[in-house]
């Protein structure tokens, strides 16, 4: 049986790996690249000698519409038969002591966690429909490289013997975010101890809810953007009612950002008492870090144990990191 590698995405690692597996199997297959995409001769001699790139142009919409089901249906079977056996992910409930409510919140915050491509959120699932389209079903086995641990994690619930999903390239991706997210944690805490970051300093005063109080509201709004504002003749103030009966009066909703809103919209919610959580103001702060390390301190003599060790474990820890403090 024939042999194909594929690539999510050709990066200047998968770039090394390809062209290194090219004399053993041929044209790597991709779905997409910053790099091969750029305008040169270079490039074009690059993918015309070594790639071939599968895509959803010019393909029914149907292909799309069914990765969507598909993904859903994977990941409630990775819930059911790997997330919810755990021992890593029980730990964590365990000590949280969460509600049934709340663990349902956990799952819908997972799911994002696999939507890893902000462009094409379905990039892994369309890319194995592509591929049983044009290869599996003739009968050629694929050598799946998934770019991150949550696409290993999902795409590991497929179903098929000609397709074998890699986690390789998504432990060095992973490895390579740590480096650079610990720099960049390091970074700002040392700006913010020489009073350098003022937008840092000035956040602190903004009266953001204590994100341990975020889990009382039964409804939150992501605002668009930085303000309340859109333009000169809308703003995005409709959802807060005044009827104190509703559930979505302007005192039970609360108001999320990833970062500061604007003055403006600052001084709104403030004066109309809305409360209001800013993500930054807690994300790779000291607790957040604190909190992956006891994290990791829980699980680590069971995550050595050879008997527990495999690649579900890690990629599931890593999953927990960014639902801490959630």
């Amino acid at each position: 049986m024939q042999k194909k590698i594929f690539f999510e995405n050709i990066n200047n690692i998968n770039l090394i790996f390809a062209l290194i597996l090219f004399p053993f199997f041929g044209k790597i297959i991709y779905r997409k690249s910053k790099i091969l995409e750029k305008e040169s001769s270079f490039n074009k001699f690059l993918e015309k000698t070594f790639f071939f790139r599968i895509g959803l142009r010019n393909l029914n919409c149907k292909y799309n519409n069914f990765g969507i089901i598909t993904k859903k249906i994977l990941r409630e079977r990775f819930y059911t038969n790997v997330l919810s056996k755990n021992f890593v992910y029980k730990n964590f409930l365990k000590e949280k002591k969460y509600t049934s409510q709340q663990i349902e919140k956990i799952k819908i915050c997972l799911w994002d966690e696999f939507n890893s491509e902000e462009d094409d959120f379905n990039i892994q699932v369309t890319s194995y429909i592509l591929l049983k389209k044009n290869y599996l079903l003739n009968e050629k086995k694929i050598l799946y490289f998934a770019q991150d641990l949550s696409s290993y994690l999902l795409l590991k619930q497929l179903k098929n013997k000609n397709l074998k999903v890699l986690w390789i390239i998504a432990v060095i991706n992973h490895l390579f975010f740590i480096f650079f997210e610990t720099i960049n944690f390091l970074n700002i805490k040392l700006k913010n101890l020489i009073k350098i970051n003022l937008a840092s300093k000035s956040s602190k005063n903004n009266h953001s809810l204590s994100i341990d109080k975020a889990a009382k509201f039964n409804f939150a709004f992501f605002p668009h953007g930085n303000s309340l504002k859109y333009g000169i003749s809308f703003n995005k103030t409709f959802i807060y009612e005044n009827d104190k009966n509703s559930l979505l009066h302007k005192e039970k909703v609360l108001t999320v950002w990833s970062n500061p809103p604007d003055n403006l919209t600052l001084r709104y919610l403030k004066k109309n008492n809305i409360p209001f959580l800013i993500m930054s103001d807690h994300m790779k702060s000291i607790s957040w870090f604190k909190e992956n390390t006891h994290l990791i301190k829980n699980n680590f003599s069971q995550i050595i144990k050879p008997s527990e060790w495999n690649i579900n474990n890690f990629s599931i820890l890593k999953l927990l990191f960014f639902l801490i403090e959630s």
